[in-house]
């Protein structure tokens, strides 16, 4: 990133930075309160105290939780809705997995998730084709090294391009087509390999550093998703016209325009 400092006078970078910075002000007021006094036990705060971590490292600690572990479950739910809304097959396939688990159930429970395997091929398609954080959290070189014969210089903040890696055609074969079935072992993946597209799947990064709170974003996107479609059938709205797959770029990725379908109560 410090290879294009002219990004940091675009619109798009400037209202990303305002906005990370409004929404640390918010929850440093919400957390310092309680830093001062005595919080109570059995909280995550509790435990981060109980480490001896500084004031920032706490905050950033729940502004990960609070920020990413909200706004990014709400928003792939979404876009993954709008998908389904836009491929009616696939919608179907997904609820007759749900119905054939839960024996026709009205509710779907939470150790039901991880048994519906085309529901988490859904998940991983929807993560991949619109990546919640399509740069990535920027990190910061910790020491010098060189990137394809290009040096880094520690210090230097560096960015991954996740919507790229995702929409890489020698990887993801036709990567513009919303097609879970290319993360199932013995459907067509369409010329692609399974075990190179699962390894370059990264919509919660990697390393070290990957995100703290992937396990508890997989769980409640797939337990949000299977239930809404369980209870409900998801279709164009009145007029026909497909949902638009327009995006908002700022810190997270978001739907530019609000999603409008036809919402109908499924019958159990």
């Amino acid at each position: 990133a410090d290879a294009f400092k002219v990004a940091e006078n675009l619109p798009s970078h400037k209202k990303s930075i305002c906005e990370v910075h409004e929404l640390k002000r918010r929850v440093e007021n919400l957390v310092r309160p309680h830093i001062v006094s005595n919080p109570p036990t059995n909280t995550y705060l509790n435990f981060l105290l109980s480490q001896n971590f500084s004031e920032d490292l706490i905050i950033s600690a729940i502004l990960e939780v609070y920020d990413l572990g909200v706004d990014s479950t709400a928003s792939t739910t979404v876009w993954a809705l709008t998908f389904l809304v836009r491929e009616q097959k696939v919608q179907e396939k997904l609820y007759q997995e749900i119905k054939n688990l839960t024996g026709g159930r009205s509710t779907v429970k939470v150790e039901e998730v991880s048994k519906m395997p085309y529901l988490q091929a859904v998940m991983k398609e929807t993560m991949r084709m619109k990546p919640i954080a399509p740069m990535a959290i920027p990190h910061t070189a910790a020491r010098e090294t060189s990137l394809m014969g290009k040096k880094i210089d520690k210090g230097t903040v560096v960015m991954v391009n996740l919507y790229a890696i995702h929409h890489n055609p020698n990887i993801f074969p036709e990567p513009y087509k919303f097609m879970p079935e290319r993360f199932l072992h013995g459907e067509e993946q369409n010329g692609g390999n399974i075990k190179e597209m699962e390894q370059s799947l990264l919509p919660f990064s990697a390393g070290m550093r990957i995100c703290a709170g992937m396990e508890l974003g997989k769980l409640q996107l797939g337990f949000a998703l299977a239930s809404l479609v369980n209870a409900f059938k998801w279709e164009c709205a009145a007029d026909g016209k497909l949902p638009d797959l327009s995006e908002d770029h700022c810190f997270i990725l978001l739907m530019k325009n609000p999603l409008e379908a036809k919402i109908t109560p499924r019958t159990h």
